[in-house]
């Protein structure tokens, strides 16, 4: 191999290397091949570990988007704050999690670092995103600040913001028409690098063709930065930390800049919960997610050992959980219920993984959950 197809292949591996994200499994992770088409995205099979995995970018032209959105990792209660296992989005290998648990009278500091949320000066949970851990972090200190008759009504009301789908829409669709003539500027940048280069090139020589290849380059650099910045205040004008790390990686990398429609849909809905980004997918994906959310607010593992308070507040949290979907017009409880019998001699199933089991089993060794009976409907004031 000659030193210019050398060369090329790197700049393609480092441009494989943009097209993909090493993401949370909590995260639910919206993909659009085309412009506007969007679609769940799985988790790579091959490359991950139990916490994360790898996540595959639309590649080419049009250079679609990808909208990340996590639930919260905490349940907050009036008397406490507890972490809470991360919603299970697929049936993968668990991480280890054990809760931890603080009364509000105990919280006497919260911050971020990044994307961790700090009480008391050590890291108390990590979220997805920068922009999750700040809009969580403003949503805890107002609780703690707050007298525990006063904090039932300020969770709800940002569950309320969480669980809001014309905020998301209105979001996506302003994201699209600040982004249009970007988008234009970032295909257009693919096809000089991926086709104009090489085609120039391998034709007349790199004595005649760098330099008007190098001036093209730049100048849609500058304007794909430029663009992109523009936009990124207008979307997100609370992320700072975001729009420098845009700045920065697309006026040093032409294949960077070549990924910033999905820099810029990074943080756009990160403070909105997983359902309400599933109104963007199409029915089969919006139904699976809403029997997740479902199952993880009225079916928790059992555990062994851990804190009272810790138990407190994910049940508090748990119904909230439902009454806020319902209020968004969500059914968790008939999205959650039991499958038909697929044999006489079954009598129930695991709401995790809907295996069924006869009579004589009382848990799912694979999900730690609690066997639940056939015919019987989903009731989350009795879960614990």
């Amino acid at each position: 191999m000659d030193a210019l197809s050398q060369f090329f292949t790197v700049l393609a591996l480092l441009y494989a290397v943009e097209c993909v994200r090493w993401t949370p499994r909590s995260t639910l992770v919206l993909r659009a091949l085309a412009v506007r088409n969007f679609r769940r995205a799985r988790f790579s099979p091959l490359f991950g570990s139990p916490r994360a995995g790898l996540i595959w970018l639309q590649p080419l032209p049009p250079l679609g988007t990808a909208l990340l959105v996590e639930a919260w990792p905490v349940a907050p209660s009036p008397k406490g704050l507890s972490t809470r296992e991360p919603l299970e989005l697929e049936l993968a290998q668990r991480a280890p999690f054990q809760a931890q648990a603080l009364a509000w009278e105990h919280v006497e500091q919260i911050g971020v670092r990044e994307s961790a949320i700090e009480v008391n000066g050590r890291e108390f949970v990590r979220c997805g995103s920068n922009r999750a851990a700040r809009e969580l972090a403003h949503t805890l200190e107002e609780l703690a600040q707050a007298r525990e008759e006063e904090r039932a009504a300020l969770v709800r009301r940002a569950l309320s913001r969480a669980f809001d789908g014309g905020a998301l829409r209105a979001r996506v669709e302003r994201f699209f028409a600040l982004t249009r003539g970007l988008r234009i500027l970032c295909n257009a940048q693919f096809v000089v690098l991926a086709v104009a280069t090489p085609v120039a090139v391998y034709t007349w020589g790199t004595l005649w063709t760098w330099a008007p290849l190098a001036a093209v380059l730049l100048g849609l650099n500058i304007a794909i930065t430029v663009k992109a910045r523009r936009a990124a205040r207008e979307l997100t004008p609370d992320c700072p930390d975001e729009l420098q790390r845009l700045t920065l990686s697309c006026a040093l990398s032409p294949i960077s800049a070549l990924r910033a429609l999905d820099e810029l849909a990074r943080p756009l809905v990160a403070d909105l919960h997983p359902l309400s980004a599933a109104a963007l997918a199409p029915e089969p994906d919006r139904a699976e997610i809403l029997r997740l959310v479902a199952v993880d607010a009225l079916y928790p593992r059992r555990v062994e050992g851990v804190a009272p308070l810790a138990l407190e507040c994910e049940r508090w949290f748990s119904a909230e959980i439902v009454a806020a979907a319902a209020r968004a017009g969500h059914d968790l409880r008939a999205a959650a219920a039991p499958p038909a019998p697929e044999d006489a001699g079954l009598w129930g199933y695991c709401p995790r993984c809907r295996r069924q089991f006869p009579v004589g089993h009382e848990v799912c060794f694979d999900c730690t959950t609690s066997i639940e009976p056939l015919s019987a409907a989903p009731d989350a004031a009795a879960r614990t």
